[in-house]
C-alpha cells in the first residue's frame, strides 16, 4: 500500500462561540478528520470560500 492508497481523511468546519466547545470537539474529531475550527460565523463563512469541507458543525444559538 503506498500512501495514495490510503483514504483522505474528511474535512470538518466546526463553528461555535464557545472555545471550549470548540477545542472538545476538535479533540473528540482530530484522530479520525481533519478538523478546521471558527469561532464566529464571518470566520466560518471566511473559511468556506477559502477551501472545501464536507461537513459543517454549527453552534445554532451563537450570537
Amino acid at each position: 500500500m503506498t500512501v495514495t492508497d490510503l483514504p483522505k481523511k474528511a474535512r470538518l468546519l466546526v463553528v461555535d462561540d464557545e472555545a471550549g466547545a470548540r477545542e472538545s470537539l476538535e479533540a473528540i474529531l482530530e484522530d479520525d478528520y481533519l478538523v478546521v475550527c471558527a469561532e464566529d460565523g464571518y470566520k466560518a463563512l471566511n473559511a468556506i470560500q477559502k477551501e472545501e469541507f464536507d461537513l459543517v458543525l454549527l453552534d445554532v444559538s451563537m450570537p
